[in-house]
């Protein structure tokens, strides 16, 4: 951390007509949202978020926002006012998360937002940044349409829950609504009638569905690793009064269940193991991240020693498919087994329907994930080599057995088989998805139980997007690595990561320093947190750190907190809410300028007043360069001619305490006399 840079910074916040407009924004959305859901009989609220329809009628309700912005500048800043004491007072919030319960107990409906995820408005993006960004990554989006399960909220469920909020979601309106003027009635009419169309072709289409899509959410994240997202499944295991990571219990599982097993039978049985926990453990909790399967070894042999006396081979099998899972017929398929070997006779006794040789043994599988009786060859002639390449004597166990007259105890016999796949990789070649296919009748599906995360700059340049809405600050002594690590990826893969999304934009370039900020900003978003702001945060290195979001050492911060204390006086401030490790701004810009150039030791950019002054009638600045005060330094990444403001990416400590600091985006006019510009025309070579 380099602490030679003046730390003379001014803690700035949104602009009073901001937040009034932003307030109004959310007032006209919500009319709308409010409106539509009343007079579709709570339906609107349900299929809102549906794919393709839903995204679209959405679009329509952010046109309302903008109305509600217009109604703010007719009304000469009365309706953004009035709108804002209803916000502050959170009725907004309240009321639009009461929309639930209009939608018939559903309470997964939110305040209003602005999803606009194609930035549009953003004209003048570098090339490579201005790109969709997938609905796929938003939070806390309803997912199901047709819907009729009753979830629990603040004022009861169902019909009960509905009659309790119908009084706070209409007065709310009657307030909004009233205070706008005639204009702009008129045009949130018109929106309104789109909206409704669309609300009533998806009402008609989840009619002809019956109103079952349960399996609409389960893949519409995207996944680790490129694979489908599964959602609702816990990241944990508990065997005894042992906490783990699941893929650390798939380790442990697999060496004991597959001692000495090839590699792409440990990846296979892996998988099933996984999938068999998730389906068959005791769940304790609901929180995704929290969560936890409570395991025994009577259903999954288990070891149970010490971490470090599990081999390689195992811990490389789980980690290689590390959160994958199996389904089929879209149901959890998790069984496997190893004890089910046949004689000829034995096999045809249990199913006439075909001949069966001598020359083979038979191994039963899939009567319950697949479907019916399956047998599978082992050819006689090929045991021994199989056995020179599979240490374990469990088929040999087996074939005794079944030689005894004993074939198959009861409940055995299921899923995939263990002896069957390691013969399937040795004696016939296959890899681990070849050998989950064979078993699952080529029609199983992998999905991911981590949600993946996007790595690059595509993410939305929008500050009121969805994606950065309703973020935590990145405090409380969790890592980095930590929060990576819970989404089953680590520093190592986002560093790679987020340098090759650089090298895609260009390095060197404008697109190069905005994919760095947004990359950073956006990923950690997509966790649901954002970066807090630290006094005196500099870092002259590429990439991230692990221990972003640990406490700095006590010391430090006393010493760096001295120039705080002379600027502002309020030394617990910065020691207490500014002690965690990340940026100041001069440090976040910094990071994000020399990243994107990939070079760590260009010459630091500081705050201060020599640089372009800007005009409040066209943008000065381009993105990529900085807007510089006496006390503030932030990167230009996108320009929002509409609006003549510059989207920027910024750390701030201002308004910690309302959340509203941190490494985030958010907005600057093109005419804010407190900046100038440093376009870095030399240094980009423009």
């Amino acid at each position: 951390m380099d602490n030679n840079e003046d730390q003379v910074e001014t803690i700035e916040g949104p602009t009073e007509q901001e937040r009034r407009r932003a307030s109004a924004n959310k007032a006209g959305q919500f009319a709308g949202r409010a409106a539509a859901d009343y007079l579709t009989g709570g339906k609107y609220e349900q299929v809102r978020s549906a794919p393709i329809i839903g995204k679209i009628a959405q679009n329509e309700e952010r046109k309302l926002g903008k109305v509600g912005e217009a109604a703010d500048k007719l009304s000469h800043g009365k309706f953004g006012k009035d709108a804002q004491k209803l916000d502050d007072s959170g009725m907004i919030d309240k009321a639009g998360q009461a929309l639930g319960a209009l939608g018939g107990g559903n309470n997964n409906s939110q305040s209003p937002r602005n999803n606009n995820h194609n930035n549009a408005k953003n004209t003048n993006t570098p090339s490579n940044n201005n790109k969709p960004h997938s609905n796929n990554n938003r939070k806390n989006l309803t997912n199901q349409i047709g819907s009729n399960q009753e979830e629990e909220n603040d004022t009861g469920t169902g019909e009960a829950a509905k009659d309790s909020v119908k009084p706070l979601v209409i007065d709310t309106v009657k307030d909004v609504t009233l205070k706008m003027p005639l204009q702009v009635k008129i045009a949130i009419g018109g929106i309104l009638f789109i909206i409704l169309l669309f609300a009533f072709f998806l009402i008609f289409v989840t009619i002809l569905i019956d109103g079952d899509d349960s399996s609409m959410g389960m893949g519409s994240y995207s996944g680790l690793n490129g694979y489908e997202y599964y959602s609702g499944a816990c990241k944990k295991v508990k065997y005894g009064s042992y906490l783990m990571g699941i893929d650390e219990y798939t380790a442990r599982v697999i060496k004991k269940e597959v001692p000495g097993f090839p590699e792409g039978s440990l990846k296979a049985i892996a998988v099933a193991a996984r999938t068999f926990v998730i389906a068959n453990g005791e769940k304790v909790g609901d929180d995704e991240e929290e969560c936890y399967y409570e395991a025994d070894n009577v259903a999954q042999a288990y070891f149970d020693g010490d971490i470090s006396q599990v081999e390689d081979s195992y811990t490389k099998a789980s980690e290689e498919t590390k959160g994958l899972i199996l389904l089929h017929n879209g149901s959890l398929a998790g069984h496997y087994d190893a004890s089910c070997v046949y004689t000829s006779e034995q096999a045809e006794q249990e199913d006439n329907s075909k001949n069966y040789s001598d020359s083979y043994y038979y191994i039963k599988y899939g009567s319950l994930d697949a479907g019916g009786i399956n047998f599978q060859s082992i050819e006689k002639d090929k045991i021994q080599t199989l056995k020179s390449s599979v240490p374990s004597n469990s088929l040999e166990t087996y074939i005794n057995k079944a030689e005894a007259g004993t074939a198959c105890p009861n409940n055995h016999g299921y899923g995939m088989s263990q002896n069957g796949s390691a013969y399937l990789e040795v004696i016939e070649g296959y890899d681990w998805k070849q050998i989950i296919d064979y078993y699952l009748n080529n029609e199983a599906e992998i999905k991911s139980i981590y949600r993946g995360l996007s790595y690059s700059g595509n993410y939305p340049i929008d500050p009121d997007d969805e994606l950065y809405k309703d973020l935590s600050f990145f405090v409380d002594d969790i890592s980095f690595q930590e929060l990576l690590s819970k989404k089953g990826t680590d520093i190592n893969e986002f560093n790679e990561k987020l340098k090759s999304s650089i090298e895609s934009a260009g390095v060197g370039t404008r697109a190069g320093t905005v994919t760095a900020a947004m990359t950073l900003i956006g990923s950690v978003a997509e966790m649901g947190y954002k970066f807090n702001y630290q006094w005196g945060g500099k870092y002259n290195s590429l990439g991230a750190r692990s221990d972003w979001g640990m406490q700095a050492d006590p010391n430090w911060m006393e010493d760096i907190c001295q120039s705080y204390v002379k600027l502002y006086g309020k030394h617990d401030h910065c020691v207490n809410d500014y002690k965690w490790n990340s940026f100041d701004c001069s440090g976040f810009a910094n990071w994000a300028l020399k990243n994107g150039m990939q070079n760590a030791s260009i010459e630091t950019i500081r705050t201060g007043t020599s640089g372009e002054s800007l005009n409040s009638d066209y943008a000065v600045c381009k993105p990529g360069g900085m807007l510089i005060s006496k006390g503030h330094i932030v990167v230009v990444v996108a320009i929002d001619e509409d609006s003549k403001r510059y989207i920027i990416a910024e750390s701030t400590g201002s308004d910690f305490q309302t959340g509203y600091g941190g490494v985030k985006l958010s907005y600057k006019s093109f005419g804010d006399s407190a900046y100038v510009c440093n376009n870095l025309n030399d240094l980009y070579g423009d």
